[in-house]
């Protein structure tokens, strides 16, 4: 009896060991995940893209080579994909487009009715060897490919206010903190208000993103230390589907104005 007492200790310890183990490195793999995705601030709307793969029927849609212009925009509406996938309904099934960027990453594509909504992101060395992979969800018109035009979005911040709650939905760098992860826009939204155009050449580069979940709604702020320097609003459907997306603007708004 103690011998089996002994042997289902040893046993409960070393599951228990293995179970952490596959925890600790689930977090370490999600956290890479998530400084990955910062790379996409090294691309711009002047970046070009050539296609590597695409389905018949995207051809027409999607010229060979260019630029992504506004399509960067809706890129960085991101979402994780877990829980956000939301391929936009039509009779045709999934298609896939490849692009390579700057001859350093590559974008593998799922799309539905000429919209990607989920992007395989992976970055080569100069040798061309794979150094990682992330992936993550979008509703991203392939037509914004190559448009400079504003056309893409509509302007909702007004649509917002200060009593409008929020919670942290995703935060792209572990070192970005949130100040409260959860609360009411405050004088956030006021800070917001002013806003500027945003401008390829003047902007400053974020060294993530968070975004606020504004049940609806979703804030996507691009952030530098604790102060937001860029953001863009999403409206989004009962499926989790983006129906909206504003243009990105400039700002100078510290984080610790959320909730006061």
């Amino acid at each position: 009896m103690a011998r089996r007492r002994r042997f289902n200790s040893f046993f409960y310890f070393w599951a228990v060991v293995i179970i952490g183990l596959i925890i600790a490195w689930d977090v370490i793999n999600m956290n890479k995940d998530k400084i990955h995705i910062n790379d996409l601030a090294n691309l711009t709307p002047s970046t070009e893209y050539q296609i590597k793969r695409v389905d018949f029927s995207l051809q027409s849609v999607v010229p060979s080579v260019g630029t992504l212009g506004s399509f960067y925009h809706c890129l960085k509406s991101y979402k994780p994909s877990q829980g956000w996938l939301s391929p936009k309904e039509g009779k045709e099934g999934s298609k896939v487009l490849q692009i390579v960027l700057d001859e350093e990453y590559l974008m593998y594509m799922s799309v539905s009715e000429n919209q990607a909504y989920e992007v395989f992101f992976y970055k080569y060395d100069k040798e061309g060897n794979w150094l990682w992979e992330t992936n993550f969800a979008v509703n991203c018109d392939l037509n914004l490919l190559n448009k400079s035009d504003k056309s893409y979005g509509v302007r909702l911040l007004g649509k917002l206010n200060s009593e409008k709650p929020y919670k942290e939905l995703y935060t792209s760098n572990p070192e970005l903190p949130l100040p409260k992860n959860r609360g009411r826009l405050g004088a956030f939204y006021s800070c917001l208000t002013n806003h500027k155009p945003w401008r390829e050449k003047a902007s400053v580069v974020e060294k993530g993103m968070i975004k606020l979940d504004l049940f609806g709604y979703i804030l996507h702020l691009g952030v530098v230390d604790n102060k937001a320097v860029n953001f863009s609003v999403e409206r989004y459907g009962l499926k989790r589907e983006t129906l909206e997306l504003s243009e990105t603007y400039q700002v100078d708004c510290n984080l610790n104005l959320l909730d006061t």
